[in-house]
């Protein structure tokens, strides 16, 4: 697949280095690998309906350092090197911010893990799901399986796009 089918949109003015405050956005999304795979491929079955979940929202995109390991991974397997240094590039010039994962949002992660210990959800799933608890976001997911089935301390689902 081509480098130049790898695109996002710029969605904050924040550094990639970390987080900024939230305080000053009325709403973000916490974005998934599936969720950024599919903005990031226009060849993807799904990727104009994240692109406009994505769009129709004005608060920065998030997602956390163990995603963007994998997303990465991704990219340059399914998409090829040069793929990847652009997906780098997008990041490193604003496009995601990333959200730091505190000891609680691991603690979090371990009691996800044990309790759906019957959903084979990984340390990856489970931290995002903890993040998205915390900071009451909704997930950028294409993952139905493991994101439909968590609910949170509350008892409620995560508000899934798209």
């Amino acid at each position: 697949m081509a480098e130049s089918r790898v695109a996002m949109s710029k969605r904050s003015k924040n550094s990639a280095s970390g987080a900024s405050d939230h305080q000053a956005f009325s709403s973000m999304i916490l974005a998934d690998t599936s969720g950024l795979l599919a903005l990031l491929d226009a060849g993807e079955p799904r990727h104009d309906d994240v692109r406009r979940a994505v769009e129709s929202d004005s608060g920065p995109l998030l997602t956390i350092d163990f995603v963007l390991a994998e997303t990465d991974f991704l990219v340059r397997s399914r998409l090829g090197e040069g793929a990847g240094r652009a997906f780098i590039a997008q990041v490193c010039a604003g496009a995601l911010q990333r959200e730091p994962v505190t000891p609680a949002d691991l603690s979090r992660a371990a009691a996800i893990l044990a309790q759906f210990a019957d959903q084979s959800f990984g340390l990856n799933d489970a931290t995002l799901m903890a993040v998205a608890e915390r900071l009451g976001t909704p997930v950028l997911t294409l993952d139905r399986r493991h994101f439909g089935v968590f609910r949170t301390e509350k008892a409620t689902a995560l508000a899934l796009l798209p």
